[in-house]
């Protein structure tokens, strides 16, 4: 797959820029793929736009334990999930190939969740010279107007970004029905919508049929 080399870069979620060689953003991106594919993915819980909390478990646990609640749901699901802020270009222009990607595969056994920080980057960087954070359009109504409706969890203290890493957004972590990490996508831009449909479909499609 060929690598993403557009990546918006954030340190504490301050905003700048990916700059560098194409073999920085390379050992980058490897180091981050070799750490990540083929361990477990992190466990966490966060409320829904609902009210209701989502765990993770809820859809995918390891082989030797149950879902986490077995008796309501059986069926494990492969899970997508996307870090994603409001204030971020790149991840506001993913959106809609994400969403078409969703609408293909929603009545499938896999879950999309998109891990929103807009409100908490908003009020953490309200002092930010930057004012993208603070101008930052509201998640809801972005989603209502662009046609989005993929759910999205609120991020409240950075924790789930924390245990995943995150330095660039947006990313995509594939996670399959034994929550394993199967795939990872970094960055994007318009260009690269076709490839990174084309990419993403096709990663769900081997892990459904697996």
């Amino acid at each position: 797959m060929k690598k993403r080399k557009s990546l918006l870069l954030v340190t504490l979620f301050i905003l700048s820029f990916a700059s560098g060689q194409d073999s920085e953003i390379d050992s980058l991106e490897q180091a981050a793929r070799e750490q990540w594919i083929g361990n477990t993915a992190p466990g966490w819980s966060l409320k829904s736009e609902d009210g209701h909390y989502e765990f993770l478990q809820n859809w995918t646990a390891p082989k030797n334990k149950q879902l986490r609640k077995p008796s309501i749901q059986l069926e494990r699901h492969l899970v997508v999930l996307i870090f994603y802020g409001s204030w971020c270009p790149p991840c506001v222009a993913q959106l809609d190939p994400l969403e078409e990607v969703y609408q293909k595969y929603k009545n499938k056994n896999i879950k999309f969740f998109i891990i929103d920080n807009t409100e908490l980057a908003r009020k953490k960087y309200r002092n930010s010279e930057w004012d993208g954070f603070r101008n930052a359009p509201l998640t809801k109504d972005l989603f209502k107007e662009g046609g989005i409706t993929i759910p999205f969890l609120e991020e409240k203290n950075h924790g789930v970004f924390r245990k995943y890493e995150i330095e660039a957004i947006p990313t995509v972590f594939v996670i399959d029905q034994f929550q394993t990490i199967r795939e990872i996508f970094r960055g994007f831009t318009k260009e690269e919508a076709d490839e990174f449909k084309r990419d993403l479909s096709s990663e769900i499609h081997q892990l459904l049929e697996d």
